[in-house]
């Protein structure tokens, strides 16, 4: 992590966005569109880590 990165909060399994950004799906996905990359690869490894979602 670089000097810039800070954290902030709590992040629990309950916060992380659905990355199923289908129209079906029916989900907001401005948050995904604009995470910054670092946060973005620590919710995806929260997900893999957790649930064993591939990636």
């Amino acid at each position: 992590m670089g000097d810039n990165y800070q954290t902030h909060g709590q992040v629990v399994a309950a916060q992380i966005y659905s990355f199923d950004a289908s129209p079906t799906a029916n989900r907001q996905i401005d948050y995904i569109e604009t995470m910054r990359d670092e946060d973005f690869y620590r919710a995806a490894q929260i997900v893999y880590y957790n649930f064993d979602f591939p990636f």
